[in-house]
């Protein structure tokens, strides 16, 4: 005998049925949703994040790999100029800045420092605060005319910057540097005289510049021998002026006889008294704007 059910019992067994499977299937999107790092981070979980570049059992990534971060350059503290030095860092003295970014242009160091390598006993002693301008300082206009610093020092004080050349770059960046104190320079009643090593002949390429302050020549480095700055360099370091690029290049024993100057500054009274005095071996490094204006001003009070 057949034994037959309700068709009510049999709609309810379907129903449940139904309903069973339904939840089987969203239980685990429920759980993942809540789980999910939108979810967790309104919360406030802590969501701890796969290493950079980890794509679990992703396709790989595509393209080039990411290569390892470049570590910035190294930058002097010693008022050298390695590779990175920002322009105008403070020297250790506190009075000098370098010129120029980047690495020295020459192989030429000793302890970190760049300077210019002279032959044994040649290098000379700058002349210091309390010392006077020697008689029979003189120096060369453009125009080729001579100009006597004792006569000029005595008609204003005076800054004095002796520089290496118009074909050393630093010395150029220099220049133009000073320019900016010219007008607190004036105010307070100085001029400013710039001399280097330069011919009359070169000085002319300076013509046209805004430069509005002298610049001498001494060819003959006598004023260089009076201040104390003047030493003879190597053999090296005369060819490499004989190759320097771009039209500056010169013959540094026909012009000078071998010989440079120690880049340096000095301010004068008008008894031709040194009040400030600043010598670098480290031909990259020059005083300071600030250095000089301050000194300027002090020089004024003594």
């Amino acid at each position: 005998m057949t034994r037959t059910y309700p068709i009510s019992l049999i709609g309810v067994f379907i129903c449940t049925v139904f309903i069973a499977a339904v939840l089987a299937v969203s239980a685990p999107l429920l759980q993942a949703q809540e789980t999910s790092p939108e979810v967790r981070a309104q919360s406030g979980e802590r969501i701890e994040r796969p290493p950079r570049g980890e794509r679990g059992n992703g396709p790989p990534r595509i393209g080039r790999p990411r290569g390892p971060r470049r570590s910035p350059p190294p930058r002097a503290t010693d008022g050298s100029r390695e590779a990175g030095t920002p322009m105008y860092t403070e020297a250790p003295d506190g009075i000098g800045v370098t010129l120029r970014q980047g690495a020295s242009p020459l192989p030429y160091t000793k302890d970190t420092v760049t300077y210019v390598p002279w032959k044994e006993d040649s290098k000379m002693d700058p002349l210091k605060v309390g010392n006077k301008l020697p008689k029979g300082s003189v120096a060369w206009t453009k125009e080729g005319t001579v100009l006597d610093l004792n006569k000029a020092v005595m008609e204003k004080p005076t800054v004095l910057i002796y520089y290496r050349g118009g074909w050393c770059p630093f010395c150029n960046v220099h220049l133009n540097e000073l320019q900016k104190s010219i007008p607190a320079l004036e105010v307070m009643g100085y001029q400013l005289l710039a001399v280097s090593t330069d011919t009359v002949e070169a000085l002319e390429a300076y013509g046209d510049s805004e430069l509005n302050y002298k610049l001498l020549a001494d060819p003959d480095l006598n004023l260089a021998t009076n201040l104390g700055i003047k030493y003879k360099v190597v053999k090296q370091y005369i060819q490499h002026v004989k190759e320097i690029p771009d039209g500056r290049s010169f013959d540094l024993e026909k012009r000078n006889g071998g010989f440079l100057v120690t880049p340096s500054a000095f301010i004068l009274d008008t008894s031709g008294a040194i009040r400030f005095a600043y010598s670098n071996d480290n031909y990259t490094v020059r005083a300071s704007q600030d250095a000089l204006l301050k000194a300027a001003k002090e020089a004024l009070s003594q």
